[in-house]
């Protein structure tokens, strides 16, 4: 599909050749561990826009840098040694202010609640 569109063969296999890295990538810890029961989904999406890898308007560039990679899914078992995920950040304090985010949107318990279906309806015709 991206060749389809005018984008290079190898995008999936390469990105690193095509997209600028961000100055500052580091991953965020849970500050307690356990089992990922909950995320806050639309927020973290705000919070991609917020860092600049997201539009508020049309016209507005993208900071193709910038991001999240790695993130932990609904059932997860995080800590010390687990990220949350890992952040691409345009600096440190950027970073900070993403990881105290992410903290605040994704819920850790002691015990786990599954993972939930992965097929909420199939639609026959």
């Amino acid at each position: 599909m991206i060749t389809a569109l005018g984008g290079p063969s190898d995008f999936v296999e390469t990105p690193e050749k095509y997209l600028a890295k961000a100055n500052f990538i580091m991953d965020v810890y849970p500050l307690k561990k356990g089992y990922v029961t909950a995320m806050k989904t639309r927020e973290i999406g705000l919070l991609l826009v917020a860092m600049g890898g997201g539009r508020t308007k049309p016209d507005q560039k993208l900071d193709l840098s910038v991001g999240m990679t790695n993130f932990c899914q609904l059932g997860d078992y995080v800590d010390e040694n687990t990220p949350l995920c890992t952040v691409h950040a345009k600096n440190e304090a950027m970073y900070n202010m993403v990881k105290d985010e992410l903290g605040r949107l994704i819920t850790i318990e002691d015990k786990s609640k599954g993972t939930g279906k992965t097929v909420y309806e199939t639609i026959r015709e």
